[in-house]
């Protein structure tokens, strides 16, 4: 029982860290004029790498997934197939593909966001080292009696320790037989180990490695603090422009589903970064001009080599 409770914790951590991670993505973009609630969209196209947007009866956009049977020389759902569109909870419709429902994906590949649940399974990873290294870090020295009375004496003594009492012995017998035959104290079993605490900090250096790696993929480039090694400027650059990729790729998806939904169904959907994405269109020129800036200084550094 005990063994299914701690996997049950594992796999509530997990999803929490997964939850977190959806959350924080869903804020990548941001769109104007959407008929319905942004997260039903991006929640569609992160987990399942696509989005199906269908116009029902009632003359209302719906998102959901889809289920096709048609395939086109691609392995794509056919332009023109009956189709069916499935929302997340339970509301279905009929139509056919490019007139009534319209299919968009999440990346140039049509892939989801597999990366959370590997991440969310390597913090939950992280978080157990933690959690185990500070259990097994506690002063919890376990004493070794000979007795009953021994062990009952041991045990009041220290529940007064843990209520902030003092103690006092005013049984020989008692105290005689605390002491073994050299006059020592009773024997302890350290079965763990205080000074591994130190140790923590190499988990949770790993665990700030571990989430500037995943902000990194999605254009968050984190800078290291406590670092290892010393980092250069110029491998700084090149991290940051590496994040750009697959955010813009992504945009780039979401942008052609939008145009698509607005020549389709008539609407005036547009999407672009969100606030905390912002950055990511201030330095989209910084390679250029860092660029043409370095070609300016070899050009100079050639001219006077050459005069």
């Amino acid at each position: 029982m005990k063994r299914k409770n701690q996997k049950q914790i594992t796999a509530t951590r997990q999803l929490a860290y997964m939850w977190d991670m959806e959350n924080q993505l869903f804020s990548m973009f941001d769109y104007e004029k959407l008929p319905f609630r942004k997260e039903f969209l991006e929640w569609e196209l992160q987990r399942l790498g696509f989005v199906a947007i269908g116009k029902d009866k009632d003359n209302e956009l719906v998102v959901g997934s889809l289920i096709w049977t048609e395939y086109d020389k691609y392995g794509l759902p056919k332009e023109g197939s009956n189709v069916e569109l499935w929302t997340r909870y339970g509301y279905t419709m009929s139509g056919t593909l490019g007139k009534d429902i319209i299919l968009g994906y999440n990346n140039p590949i049509r892939t989801p966001e597999l990366s959370i649940q590997f991440f969310a399974e390597l913090f939950t990873e992280i978080d157990k080292s933690i959690k185990a290294n500070v259990n097994l870090s506690r002063v919890a020295s376990v004493p070794v009696a000979k007795t009953d009375n021994i062990k009952t004496a041991i045990e009041n003594i220290l529940t007064d320790i843990e209520d902030g009492k003092t103690k006092t012995i005013a049984n020989g017998n008692i105290l005689d037989e605390l002491l073994d035959e050299n006059n020592e104290i009773v024997k302890m079993l350290h079965l763990t180990q205080p000074e591994q605490i130190e140790r923590v900090q190499y988990l949770s250096k790993l665990w700030e490695d571990v989430h500037r790696r995943f902000w990194c993929k999605y254009g968050v480039s984190m800078n290291a603090n406590g670092k290892m090694a010393q980092v250069n400027e110029m491998e700084l650059m090149g991290n940051n422009e590496y994040s750009h990729i697959t955010p813009y790729t992504m945009l780039e998806s979401r942008k052609e589903l939008v145009e698509l939904c607005n020549s389709t169904f008539g609407t005036e959907i547009s999407v672009d970064f969100g606030k905390a994405w912002q950055h990511l269109k201030e330095n989209q020129n910084f390679s250029t001009s860092k660029n043409e800036n370095n070609s300016v200084e070899k050009e100079k550094e050639s001219e006077e080599n050459n005069e």
